[in-house]
């Protein structure tokens, strides 16, 4: 289920009596050599609550670069927002950076009630120039004198 709806997904148990309440997953625990699940903490949600959690980025359309090379330096944001307006992600189109552009926090546009925490001059995305060689022009005019020569 959390595969499903995602780490930050809201969601109804029932609870003894029939109720049924609203809840978060608050920690999840693994194994720590398996990939199993060990225990699930939840949080009971109540009308109006303030929550404070981190919310995964993904970057979209770094397929239709068509030069330099994308590194993401920040994977998640840390926010604080009502349950009504708990994101499962943020995604960020990357199609339209050019070589030397940097994709900061402030950048990112959320919705209203959504409160960014993250430090908004916090690089997100960069996009530079492909490594190139070069080689030094007075070892390329040794290496030529030295043809030469032979």
């Amino acid at each position: 289920m959390l595969k499903q709806l995602g780490k930050n997904a809201i969601f109804e148990v029932s609870i003894s009596g029939g109720k049924t309440t609203q809840v978060i997953v608050k920690d999840i625990q693994q194994a720590a050599l398996k990939n199993q699940i060990q225990n699930v903490a939840l949080q009971a949600l109540t009308k109006g609550q303030k929550l404070t959690m981190t919310v995964a980025i993904h970057l979209v359309g770094s397929e239709d670069l068509k030069e330099g090379v994308l590194t993401q330096t920040l994977n998640e944001l840390e926010i604080e927002t009502d349950a009504a307006h708990v994101p499962t992600e943020f995604q960020i189109a990357v199609n339209e950076m050019t070589i030397g552009d940097t994709l900061t926090v402030a950048d990112i546009k959320v919705d209203a009630g959504i409160s960014v925490l993250t430090d908004p001059e916090a690089a997100v995305a960069i996009l530079a120039a492909p490594a190139t060689e070069t080689v030094d022009e007075e070892e390329a005019s040794a290496e030529a004198a030295e043809k030469v020569a032979e």
